[in-house]
């Protein structure tokens, strides 16, 4: 029975970190930002709509630097958490050796699935447009690939899915594989990733790759599986992020389309395939 509140609360705490330390940092940022928005008016202390707009753009601005922060700041946090469980930080998020095979396996996947994503939501664009979405996706997007490029790519693109990583595939799909069967807890694990970016399209996305990456943790025993394939969807948007596909490429992008599906589809099974995940084969 014990189990049953531990984890629960082990999981709240994990998450409360990691939202806790992000709403901190942009709490700091918009402190400094406004002193600096001040200083550069003459001192002049009246604060009004304006002020609070500019300062808030500023900030939007540099989601991709507050990112950083937090993510730096967290890790230790982390690493404080594992003592509580009174598990090695290491092994609570399983960094074991991963196979050429899976490693390889891995990189297509993500890959393929980065592909898939880009293209599906170009499609919906052309049918409803994203800056149309309840919880304004497109300005979301653009706040955080808008920012400078060498740290968006290392926020984004590198230290982000590491650090998530960490949270979802090692502290908290530990804690409730405790107290669920396996199938449930990468269910559970998914959900809770697409739901922590809080947007009704990126959560839905984000949800399918969560099981993904659930799968593929569950099914390697290593967290470099799932870093691999969150890399490579991450790294693979930051970099389309700032080009545009051409003419000729547009021609076949239903075929890409298909090709991306299938390819990313076949090399997560072949990798699940390598265990059997209590019902997810």
């Amino acid at each position: 029975m014990k189990k049953y509140i531990k984890s629960p609360a082990l999981i709240l705490l994990y998450l409360f970190i990691y939202f806790g330390v992000q709403i901190f940092v942009t709490m700091i940022f918009t402190v400094v930002k406004t002193f600096e928005y001040v200083a550069s008016h003459s001192g002049n202390l009246n604060i009004t709509a304006e002020t609070f707009m500019a300062v808030q753009n500023d900030v939007l601005q540099n989601t991709s630097l507050i990112l950083l922060i937090s993510i730096l700041i967290s890790l230790p946090l982390y690493n404080l958490a594992s003592k509580i469980t009174k598990e090695n930080f290491i092994s609570i998020c399983s960094f074991k050796k991963i196979s050429i095979r899976n490693l390889v396996l891995s990189l297509t996947t993500g890959v393929s699935l980065a592909v898939f994503i880009i293209l599906v939501l170009s499609y919906i664009d052309t049918i409803f447009p994203l800056d149309k979405i309840p919880g304004n996706y497109d300005g979301l997007i653009q706040q955080i690939m808008g920012g400078n490029y060498v740290i968006t790519f290392l926020a984004v693109g590198i230290l982000g899915p590491i650090m998530e990583e960490i949270i979802f595939r090692g502290f908290i799909l530990k804690e409730l594989r405790k107290i669920m069967p396996v199938a449930a807890a990468v269910i559970v694990q998914a959900l809770l990733f697409g739901l922590i970016h809080l947007n009704i399209l990126q959560s839905s996305y984000a949800f399918v790759i969560g099981l993904v990456l659930g799968i593929a943790f569950v099914a390697t025993k290593t967290l470099y599986a799932p870093i691999i394939i969150h890399l490579s969807i991450n790294t693979l948007n930051v970099i389309l992020s700032k080009a545009t596909l051409s003419s000729q490429l547009e021609k076949y992008s239903f075929i890409l389309l298909i090709a991306s599906f299938l390819v990313s589809l076949s090399s997560i099974i072949i990798q699940a395939k390598q265990k059997k995940i209590n019902g997810i084969e």
